[in-house]
Formats: C-alpha cells, sequence, structure tokens
C-alpha cells in the first residue's frame, strides 16, 4: 500500500471542518457555508502537519472575524 501524506491531510481536514461547522452552529445542507470555512482552512495546508483542532480553530476565529 502507498502512502499518501495529502490523503491523510483531506481527512484531517474533512473532520476539522465538520468540528468547525458544527461549532458554528452550520448545517450540513448549508454548502457554502461550509464551503467557505474549508477554504479559511487552505493557508495552513502549507505549513506542515496540523491537527484537526488547530485547522478547526484557526477556521472558527477566521470565520467569525469575515462576519464581524
Amino acid at each position: 500500500m502507498i502512502f499518501s501524506p495529502f490523503s491523510d491531510k483531506n481527512l484531517t481536514m474533512q473532520a476539522a471542518v465538520a468540528l468547525a461547522c458544527g461549532e458554528l452552529g452550520i448545517s450540513e445542507t448549508d454548502l457554502a457555508r461550509r464551503e467557505c470555512v474549508a477554504t479559511l482552512m487552505e493557508p495552513l495546508t502549507k505549513s506542515g502537519p496540523v491537527s484537526i483542532d488547530r485547522f478547526k480553530t484557526f477556521a472558527v476565529s477566521q470565520f467569525l472575524m469575515s462576519r464581524a
């Protein structure tokens, strides 16, 4: 089996998006806002391995700042 760090990062981001959206009260059917949350995480993907919690915390803070 070939190890792919990209698939691991995708799984981490998916989990973080789900947690961030839950914290922000964004429903699973609100695809536009869920996509916005995921997009906010992109800068962290360039910094190497990042935990689910760090992705979530970063996205939540960025989302709230963008709505202020």
